[in-house]
């Protein structure tokens, strides 16, 4: 298989891993990484597992060492030693010899030497931070591996000092325990604490658990503080608000310190002007839950000041004040959202259909007038209006009404074929329907679509089969024959020929 697909890393990397996981050869493993990394010399896939090997080839090592000393240890107790043959001190030179380089060899293995060579190899053709990370993270995995992760560290520090992963990566591990300690700066260690205004008494009295979480805590922000001082991008405040949120998913220890961090580091963001819609959607939630409407009330009209292109920011601004009954402040901010999203935006949408729907329980009247107003707005908004409207007409008014109302829509443009089905639908729907107004409906989207669409000459053809004059269908079917362009009048005889015969066209089978 590799012979045919050998410009494929993964398969490289799979029959190394079978070696080494199925036949316990890590020889054979380290060849079929090597081959594949001629092939491939700038694989991060396979020098990640050549890495990996390594270290869990060495992880393995180490512990059949351990047993085996444990298993000695066990023959031979403290104590006892045998003296029935003392080596000559010319065989003891010799033998001593040879154990230390047997020693040395397996020190090499033992201490993850391999794998370093590999980590060198692989930085000089792989410049890339994201997969030093990865790096990173599988030697973490190993316990016997402080050394060289400490050299990882440093070189991405030196390397990629200008890169928020980096310092992402090192806020990370500060809260994971693993201190990094710069050589030329030990003191600096020692300074990093949490953002101002986090202070707060122990919440839990002295337990040591969590002072020791509060304190990692404190260290892994205080990286964060440092790092924004010096690159105070939006990525970077990004990142540390995703671990500030993910520290807030458990709150069995230190719950209001972790929130507190939190809102420090929103309203911090905030501030500097980097916080992203999802950020602000977050903070309103969580204002909206402690009940601070003033704050909440601030938040929504700056974050929709600053992203104005949001439309859930909107519409989390609108529904607040709609909440609240302030239907001047409602207004006024329907009518900011619509000029800065645009009259004629899909996305400004959900914005008609909340203001449609706080009036229809308050303000008849307010219903319709806005209505009227989407009506003539662009096509992404009065086409999905225009069946609203003629539907709630018909609960609101009466079908008399909605009949008035229709002859307008009708043939305002932009046309809607949406209008025309639902209006044949309701008036079907009449306890004394009447079958010229449903065939009216049918005519008009005849007229105005029956270019292109089968559908509506087969719909309108159903009805009169069923409901209407069936000796009006060979005319109805004559007409759609000449007026359908001639890419879908094929499809159309089909469908009436099996329309014709009683068939009916199954539906697939969803999967």
């Amino acid at each position: 298989m590799l012979q045919v697909h050998s410009d494929k890393p993964k398969l490289w990397r799979l029959a190394a891993n079978w070696e080494f996981e199925e036949s316990h050869s890590v020889e054979n493993a380290r060849q079929f990484l090597l081959r594949g990394l001629r092939f491939h010399p700038g694989s991060k896939c396979l020098f990640a597992e050549a890495f990996r090997l390594e270290l869990q080839y060495a992880a393995m090592k180490r512990k059949q060492q351990r047993e085996k000393k444990e298993v000695e240890g066990r023959k031979n107790p403290v104590g006892e030693r045998s003296y029935t043959s003392v080596p000559s001190s010319t065989e003891e030179e010799q033998t001593h010899c040879q154990h230390d380089g047997t020693e040395e060899v397996s020190d090499q293995v033992l201490e993850g030497r391999l794998a370093e060579v590999i980590y060198e190899s692989a930085i000089k053709k792989i410049h890339d931070v994201h997969f030093l990370i990865d790096l990173l993270a599988i030697a973490k995995e190993y316990d016997f591996t402080s050394k060289l992760q400490f050299k990882m560290v440093t070189y991405m520090i030196q390397t990629f000092s200008n890169d928020e992963f980096t310092w992402d990566t090192m806020a990370r591990r500060e809260l994971e325990g693993l201190t990094y300690i710069d050589p030329q700066f030990p003191e600096e260690s020692n300074l990093l604490t949490a953002p101002s205004g986090t202070s707060e008494i122990d919440e839990d009295g002295n337990n040591s658990k969590n002072s020791c979480l509060k304190q990692r805590i404190r260290q892994c922000c205080g990286v964060y503080v440092a790092v924004l001082k010096q690159l105070p991008t939006e990525k970077m405040w990004s990142l540390y608000l995703d671990m500030l949120l993910e520290l807030n998913q458990d709150l069995t220890y230190l719950p209001r310190f972790k929130k507190n961090l939190l809102r420090v580091a929103f309203q911090d963001a905030h501030s500097a002007g980097c916080m992203q819609e999802k950020y602000y959607l977050l903070w309103v939630d969580m204002l909206k839950s402690q009940k601070k409407f003033k704050k909440l009330e601030d938040v929504l009209r700056k974050a929709t000041e600053r992203i104005r292109s949001s439309v859930q920011l909107w519409q989390a601004r609108l529904s607040y004040h709609l909440s609240r009954d302030e239907d001047r402040l409602g207004q006024a901010v329907f009518q900011d959202a619509t000029v800065h999203l645009g009259c004629d935006s899909k996305a400004a949408l959900p914005l008609w259909e909340l203001m449609l729907q706080y009036y229809q329980t308050k303000d008849m009247h307010k219903v319709e007038q806005i209505f009227q107003d989407g009506v003539v707005q662009g096509p992404a908004i009065s086409l999905n209006l225009k069946p609203m409207y003629i539907e709630w007409l018909v609960l609101a008014k009466g079908i008399v009404a909605a009949r008035k109302v229709y002859e307008s829509l009708s043939i305002q443009p932009p046309l809607c074929l949406e209008l025309h089905t639902r209006m044949a639908a309701l008036e079907s729907t009449q306890p004394d329907m009447n079958p010229k107004h449903v065939r009216k409906c049918c005519e008009m989207a005849c007229n105005q679509f029956g270019k292109s669409n089968t559908d509506v000459w087969m719909e309108y053809i159903k009805f009169e089969q069923e409901r209407g004059n069936a000796k009006r269908v060979s005319e109805i079917y004559m007409r759609a024959v000449k007026s359908l362009d001639p890419v879908y009048s094929d499809s159309f005889v089909t469908e009436f020929s099996l329309l014709k015969t009683g068939m009916t066209i199954s539906p697939k089978p969803s999967a």
